[in-house]
């Protein structure tokens, strides 16, 4: 038996530590985050409001998997609603859909995802504004759904539609991604193009055009790699690894050192190693080549990952190395390292960062245990109620179990800080050990073994 338990151990520590390459991508919406495991599975967390998490169950402070499939490829989340793309190219959409975002042809809120179309042959989606939507097909045709008050569709009128409608001809857009209400799209060729509202000027062509329901070109270069829509501003990346921005600066979003809001792009800093971008409201992250990553902009709840909740008109580093995938949300912020860890910063009032823990700002990035799903141990039980008060403060004790034989306690790297094997009827201790998530596996008499998860307040 003892053979058996070390296995055991071994599959859990695999399971739930940092260095079991867990995570593969990761979006932030408004108050949830949705993730995508390297199994294929989908995950999310925080606030499920108008089934933004996509689980059918009330809120969650730590990850859920969404249904049981593993084939998902590609996730964007929005203020309220998420967009996910499977292996075989079909578009998926659940959460609030009040304004026709989802795409399904109706303007009914999903709980569950739920299947937008026929088509499969979709390779890039962005939901992060609140209303509107869009998407890349293989074919490189560009299409828009949803609210179109300011032009934010793109397709030269200001109609709302709840299903995706097709922009212009062209077959060379590469990204797209929609602020609050404007868009901003990457073509192959290099150029980029903006529409929708321009009061802040997020559309980066000048403070002449007041919205436009048609694209515009910013600029005349044709260098562009790489960009990103926060609320009320736009970011881009060109081929010599250049930042520039522009639109709404009053936060110090931009990150150009003041807050002067731009109607065309300025470059950010000197530097010439910036590698990705990602941004939601008013702050901004940004990964270089070396893995390390930058942050600027609004600092209310910590979303900068900096240890202070002070603005910034400057890019800032933050703690960590070999950073890979960055993701901007609401007011929290995101990040996955080479090893495949997750971290998020920022505000958890409604638990949108993953760790258990709700109501409380995370001003530097805590990593997020790699959950586990019912039925992977082939020699074990996995029940939530085999152990309560959880959450605890000081002791817990065993219960469903008839003929508890040990006890052990991992941390959430698996690693093994106690192990108990007499008086287990009883209350069992935990008052030296520091607040956090941990880890229980009990063995009875008959050599059954059961795992769940203990939160210490």
């Amino acid at each position: 038996m003892k053979k058996s338990i070390f296995i055991f151990i071994l599959l859990l520590l695999f399971s739930i530590s940092g260095f079991s390459q867990c995570w593969q991508s990761i979006s932030s919406g408004d108050n949830h985050s949705i993730a995508i495991k390297t199994n294929g599975s989908l995950w999310s967390w925080g606030s499920n409001g108008f089934g933004a998490l996509g689980t059918g169950i009330p809120s969650s402070l730590t990850p859920q998997q969404v249904g049981s499939d593993r084939d998902w490829k590609f996730i964007s989340a929005g203020l309220l609603q998420n967009l996910a793309i499977k292996n075989d190219g079909s578009l998926w959409g659940w959460g609030y859909n009040g304004k026709g975002q989802l795409g399904d042809g109706t303007n009914v809120n999903r709980t569950f995802p739920i299947r937008i179309g026929t088509e499969t042959d979709w390779k890039f989606v962005s939901t992060t504004g609140s209303g509107h939507s869009a998407g890349i097909k293989t074919d490189g045709t560009l299409w828009t759904w949803g609210e179109n008050l300011v032009g934010t569709l793109g397709n030269g009128n200001n109609t709302n539609t709840n299903a995706p409608g097709k922009v212009g001809t062209e077959t060379d857009w590469k990204e797209v991604y929609t602020g609050n209400t404007y868009t901003i799209a990457l073509k192959t060729d290099g150029t980029i193009w903006t529409w929708g509202n321009n009061n802040d000027g997020q559309l980066g062509v000048g403070n002449s055009v007041s919205s436009s329901n048609k694209p515009l070109k910013v600029g005349t270069a044709n260098n562009w790699v790489k960009i990103s829509g926060g609320w009320g501003q736009g970011y881009a990346i060109n081929t010599a690894g250049q930042l520039w921005a522009w639109g709404y600066n009053g936060l110090g979003s931009l990150g150009d050192g003041t807050k002067i809001t731009r109607f065309t792009p300025i470059r950010i800093g000197t530097d010439s190693d910036w590698e990705a971008i990602s941004s939601f409201e008013y702050h901004c992250i940004g990964i270089k080549t070396n893995g390390k990553i930058w942050t600027w902009g609004f600092n209310f709840y910590g979303q900068l990952g900096d240890s202070t909740k002070l603005d910034k008109t400057i890019p800032t580093l933050i703690k960590g190395n070999n950073w890979k995938i960055i993701s901007a949300g609401r007011s929290h912020s995101a990040a996955i390292n080479n090893l495949g860890d997750l971290w998020d910063w920022g505000s958890n009032i409604n638990g949108q960062l993953g760790n258990g823990t709700s109501g409380n700002t995370f001003i530097a990035p805590v990593t997020i245990a790699c959950p586990t799903t019912v039925g992977i141990f082939s020699n074990s039980v996995k029940n939530d109620k085999i152990i309560f008060p959880n959450p605890t403060q000081n002791s817990f004790k065993i219960r469903n179990i008839d003929t508890p034989k040990s006890l052990k306690i991992m941390n959430i790297q698996g690693i093994l800080l106690n192990e108990i094997n007499s008086n287990l009827d009883g209350e069992i201790s935990i008052s030296n050990f520091p607040s956090g998530i941990y880890f229980i596996l009990i063995e009875d008499q008959e050599n059954h073994l059961y795992s769940t998860k203990l939160i210490k307040q």
